[in-house]
């Protein structure tokens, strides 16, 4: 029994020493953490920054589109008769409104988060989709 006890001990003792870290490794493995984290940080916010642009980009695009879809159909409407090109023409202005808000809203986001950043996506996406629609509307009536 005394063997057993004095294994134990040992067994024990050896564990105890050979688990505890000194002080400078755990500031070292400290550090490497947060040079690991802030790297991580960076690459999220490089990545960010990427999706934003291209975000930006894709969606000019195609607010440019509506802008000739509008030009062209205001070139069309102007054999219409009087009363019929006022209407449009109103209706085009409104158009052109919000058309330039969309892009004044897409210009002005600034970097403010990832949830902020999905929020404005979305309600973007509609804002423009629903927009796309209405020029759709307007420009078929014409057809």
């Amino acid at each position: 029994m005394k063997n057993y006890l004095a294994i134990s001990s040992i067994f024990c003792l050896c564990v105890l020493l050979f688990s505890c870290t000194s002080s400078e490794d755990k500031v070292q493995q400290a550090e490497e953490n947060v040079v690991d984290a802030n790297q991580k940080l960076e690459d999220a916010s490089l990545d960010y920054k990427v999706e934003m642009k291209m975000y930006k980009q894709e969606n000019l695009a195609k607010i440019e589109a509506n802008e000739a879809i509008i030009r062209d159909f205001n070139t069309r409407i102007a054999s219409q008769k009087k009363e019929a090109k006022e209407d449009y023409q109103v209706k085009i202005a409104t158009l052109e409104a919000k058309n330039t808000d969309l892009k004044k809203k897409l210009d002005g986001y600034n970097l403010e988060g990832k949830d902020s950043w999905d929020k404005f996506k979305s309600d973007f996406n509609k804002e423009l989709n629903d927009f796309a629609l209405s020029v759709q509307e307007l420009t078929k009536k014409n057809d």
